[in-house]
């Protein structure tokens, strides 16, 4: 039995080959993950929680495998916690503005007009 596992944003799918009927059960953390059965796992709408090693078990009536694990992150999108304040400043002189910003790491700092 062979056995590939692919991961495209918040689903996860293995590819198997070997004598049907193949049976899946996906894992997290070492434990197996509830009603998670088919060929490929999807998490609908992903939490801090679902962070985490998973990996899956192929099996038949002749063996089973397990695929390699691999850990997914779930990271927070950047938010703006203080805003940058308004100035007044004569001509020639140096103005700072700062924000306030929170979010998972690395967040990169945005020169001029950031999309």
């Amino acid at each position: 039995m062979v056995a590939e596992v692919f991961f495209y944003l918040s689903k996860v799918s293995v590819s198997a080959t070997g004598t049907a009927p193949l049976t899946y059960q996906w894992y997290k953390n070492g434990s197996a993950i509830s009603g998670a059965n088919t060929a490929s796992y999807s998490i609908a709408s992903s939490k801090f929680a679902d962070s985490g090693e998973y990996w899956v078990v192929v099996s038949n009536n002749v063996s089973s495998l397990k695929s390699a694990s691999f850990n997914v992150s779930v990271l927070a999108a950047p938010s703006i916690v203080t805003q940058p304040v308004s100035q007044a400043a004569s001509l020639g002189d140096s103005v700072t503005l700062s924000a306030e910003v929170n979010g998972s790491a690395p967040l990169w700092p945005c020169v001029s007009v950031c999309d």
